[in-house]
């Protein structure tokens, strides 16, 4: 007993659970959807539930390649509505890609894969995107990366299309909190 308050000390414990900005949000809106995909902008931990990731993706994608589909004929010919379609998609894409491969990221975390899959993705990409600057013949190499850029796209595909994993959790960041335990 506690002889200045007059009262018995209560024993508190310490727990690990998962911290809720890491949890996934199954069924969630739209609008909330796109505020957790910028409210977590670069945060790679944690878990996205199959909802967030396909009410997200498809409208960025969408507006990527409406750019891409205008800038086909060419930027300097391109009448100025073109031009700022062209551009406005161009600064959306570059703002969007951080938080973009941290959506799937957590993702693949939610269905209990690394996010290092995530390569399969951008990875050859980006090599093939290099390749004009690299002195390498062109032809087998570019065959190799476009079979391994298609193949492992549509790994990566499959396993978005996976149900949530409870054992993704582990991906999760533990907060601790302090607990009185029961009687």
């Amino acid at each position: 007993m506690d002889e200045r308050t007059n009262t018995t000390p209560t024993r508190r414990v310490a727990i690990w659970i998962s911290d809720p900005v890491d949890a996934p949000l199954y069924g969630c809106t739209f609008g909330q959807a796109v505020g957790r995909f910028f409210r977590r902008y670069a945060g790679f931990s944690g878990r996205s539930s199959r909802s967030e990731y396909w009410k997200v993706n498809p409208l960025i994608g969408g507006i990527l390649l409406f750019g891409q589909l205008a800038a086909t004929g060419g930027f300097e010919e391109a009448h100025t509505v073109t031009k700022v379609i062209i551009v406005s998609a161009l600064v959306l894409g570059v703002v969007t890609f951080v938080p973009s491969l941290a959506l799937l990221v957590r993702r693949l975390h939610d269905v209990n894969f690394s996010g290092g899959w995530a390569v399969l993705v951008f990875a050859p990409s980006l090599i093939l995107a290099a390749i004009p600057f690299l002195d390498v013949d062109v032809g087998f190499f570019t065959v190799l990366l476009g079979l391994v850029s298609v193949v492992g796209g549509l790994f990566v595909l499959i396993l978005l299309l996976l149900d949530s994993n409870p054992v993704g959790a582990r991906f999760d960041n533990a907060i601790q909190r302090w607990v009185r335990p029961g009687p």
